[in-house]
């Protein structure tokens, strides 16, 4: 009985992992965050892509593209159908089509501009021109060693947005079903020298929904490097050539 005595307190603390103060449940909790942390990279590619201008000259900023535009995926220098009439100017465009789970087909879009600054300074969505009733909002995204960056970000409402476009615009953005008034579109904005880069992503709810899209745009996003220092530029500082091509192609 006196072993029994001793005994039981020693069994019951091996059951619960010798964990008498919580410390075992704590850091096995924080492991799986730190694994889910890290798992949402798993949607992006591991090879950095160069983001460049419509004349496919580096711009100084690249980031890791999600999975889903891989070989597949078409490029242009214009947005294409009713998307056309929402672009402010020439852009470097990769689209994929992907299909959602009623089996429908809609193109999945990331496009990058690089708009001069000139002698701006401070804030550079000051002079970026905004959707309606949308703004430009900090935003914070994980980054692949853990952390968050902080980003400018302008979430649009489709709907709102398709209301101020000319009938024939509207009428052809409605006919697009999944690929248009029901998309999601973030713009993001990043400083990289004497440009302001944009990169503008469109995707279908569907499609967002069955490939995880919205996580792997952050996940994206938070892989950015700006390899341009904040002089280069128009004072004789140069942007680096764009790389050679990962799997994904480039932007």
């Amino acid at each position: 009985m006196r072993w029994l005595a001793i005994s039981a307190p020693l069994i019951l603390a091996a059951l619960a992992g010798c964990d008498l103060t919580g410390q075992y449940d704590k850091k096995f909790h924080e492991a799986l965050g730190a694994a889910a942390k890290r798992a949402v990279f798993d949607l992006v590619h591991p090879t950095f892509t160069d983001a460049l201008d419509p004349a496919k000259a580096g711009v100084g900023v690249k980031l890791r593209l999600p999975i889903v535009f891989d070989s597949n995926s078409k490029t242009g220098a214009k947005l294409t159908g009713p998307f056309a009439a929402m672009a402010p100017g020439p852009m470097y465009v990769l689209q994929r089509d992907l299909d959602d789970n009623q089996g429908k087909w809609a193109p999945c879009i990331v496009a990058v501009m690089a708009v001069p600054k000139g002698d701006q300074k401070g804030d550079i969505t000051k002079s970026l021109p905004a959707a309606p009733g949308a703004t430009w909002t900090d935003v914070s995204v994980p980054t692949p060693a853990g952390q968050t960056a902080t980003l400018k970000r302008m979430r649009i409402d489709m709907s709102q947005l398709a209301a101020q476009l000319p009938e024939a615009a509207k009428a052809a953005l409605a006919k697009t079903g999944g690929g248009g008034l029901d998309n999601l579109m973030d713009m993001y904005v990043i400083d990289a020298g004497n440009s302001a880069v944009i990169v503008n992503w469109m995707v279908p709810k569907g499609q967002a929904q069955k490939y995880n899209l919205e996580k792997a745009i952050e996940a994206s996003m938070g892989t950015l490097e700006v390899t341009v220092p904040p002089d280069a530029g128009g004072k004789g500082g140069k942007g680096p050539a764009a790389g050679k091509a990962p799997p994904t192609g480039c932007m």
